[in-house]
């Protein structure tokens, strides 16, 4: 690949607090040799899985309430990860750590992008590029319709210390020329 790969994280389905791999591997650019199946059939991803199992479940033994759910082949392990085959969900999640190592695993440059947009938006940091395009766009808008009421402002400044009083100076002097003068003095007639 050697490039760095931008995506939107809002295309990545979401089931359960899991990211789905195969809307990034998608996004990385769909080669076979990278689908999320091979990835999880790795001996080093199931090691990965099994720690991140056993830690979730550490957390569980401290805490309780966290209702960890031992390991179940067809769903993977707990929060961690789970495969879903069929339905409209259908695909294998992961949790962000099993993202980041996926993601390292196709990729250095795309795993550079995970961290930096992906983590950001997982964890809240950030909004989406559709609302930083929506801010620079209004803040586009507002720069117009600035220039645009300095322009008038300017303007009605103008016309409104010079032309107004010659136009008003201008309309007195004719409707005084066209009013006939009446002479109501002791005049005679003729």
């Amino acid at each position: 690949m050697n490039q760095l790969i931008t995506f939107d994280p809002q295309a990545i389905k979401q089931l359960d607090g899991l990211y789905c791999l195969n809307d990034l591997h998608r996004m990385a650019g769909g080669e076979r040799k990278h689908t999320p199946s091979r990835f999880i059939r790795l001996d080093k991803t199931q090691a990965l899985i099994k720690a991140l199992q056993d830690i979730e479940a550490q957390k569980t033994i401290q805490d309780p309430k966290q209702g960890y759910e031992p390991h179940n082949p067809k769903n993977g392990c707990g929060q961690v990860f789970k495969v879903i085959n069929g339905g409209s969900m259908q695909g294998v999640y992961g949790n962000r750590k099993i993202v980041y190592a996926y993601a390292n695993w196709i990729d250095p440059y795309f795993y550079a992008g995970v961290l930096e947009v992906f983590d950001k938006i997982a964890t809240g940091q950030t909004r989406t590029t559709s609302h930083t395009a929506e801010i620079n766009q209004l803040c586009h808008e507002l720069k117009g319709i600035t220039q645009l009421l300095t322009f008038c402002g300017r303007n009605l400044a103008l016309h409104g210390k010079q032309t107004k009083p010659e136009m008003i100076k201008e309309l007195n002097d004719l409707l005084n020329q066209q009013q006939p003068q009446l002479n109501f003095g002791g005049a005679s007639h003729e």
